[in-house]
């Protein structure tokens, strides 16, 4: 989706799914519901069914969390009606993405830093069937 930013600017971003958006909570709290939650979470298959965007944001979604983020910007509404379009243009399949989720990241991010470069990763958990923990 490079060529995306290329056009319409904003941060330089990886793909990436958000399952839950930014909480203000005690580390030490954020990093045990994390593991709990993960625990009790199988692998599950993610599929994408129409492009979107919330706010500024181009996502990949039906609802906004979870939701796929392919680009981050300020744009009109001009703007999210073209990147809609390139985004068809770039992968005409992505309205058919299917996948399996099997592994979560918690990060520690920086609202005012809007790319993933000042992310902090804390942590990873390879979702596993809970029949096998």
């Amino acid at each position: 989706m490079e060529p995306l930013r290329a056009e319409f600017g904003g941060p330089a971003i990886e793909p990436h799914i958000t399952v839950v958006g930014s909480v203000l909570l005690n580390h030490d709290y954020v990093i045990k519901q994390f593991i709990n939650g993960c625990q009790n979470i199988d692998p599950y298959t993610c599929e994408v069914d129409q492009v979107g965007h919330f706010g500024g944001y181009l996502h990949r979604c039906n609802a906004h969390m979870p939701h796929l983020s392919l680009l981050y910007g300020n744009l009109t509404e001009e703007e999210r009606k073209r990147a809609l379009e390139k985004v068809t243009e770039l992968d005409d399949s992505i309205d058919s993405l299917k996948f399996t989720m099997s592994r979560l990241v918690l990060y520690k991010t920086h609202n005012e830093a809007r790319d993933q470069h000042s992310w902090e990763k804390v942590m990873e958990y390879n979702l596993r069937p809970r029949n096998q923990l």
